[in-house]
């Protein structure tokens, strides 16, 4: 599960007990970049959830509010699957 508008100040453990609340999390991975030599929180965050149920549990909830903030969740998108391949010509 993607996660957008996560607190900075929010840590993994933190994102996995919240979460835990809807089933088993495998783990929480939030996203940092450096920014004038700090490392920050990007506000998003991966969820892994053990099992469909769980992942199906999040996606339902209707509003998640994390430390005051209501988090943004994202379910990942199915790409469309071609039944042929894909041939370029280049020009000679």
């Amino acid at each position: 599960v993607f996660v957008r508008n996560i607190p900075i100040s929010a840590d993994p453990q933190a994102l996995c007990d919240y979460f835990s609340n809807f089933g088993k999390i495998n783990s929480v991975r939030i996203m940092y970049e450096r920014l004038r030599g700090k490392t920050m929180s990007r506000g998003i965050a991966f969820v892994d959830c053990e099992s469909p149920k769980t992942f199906i549990n999040i996606i339902n909830h209707p509003v998640h509010v994390f430390k005051g903030q209501t988090l943004h969740i994202d379910s990942p998108k199915e790409t469309p699957k071609s039944d042929s391949s894909f041939i370029r010509s280049f020009p000679q």
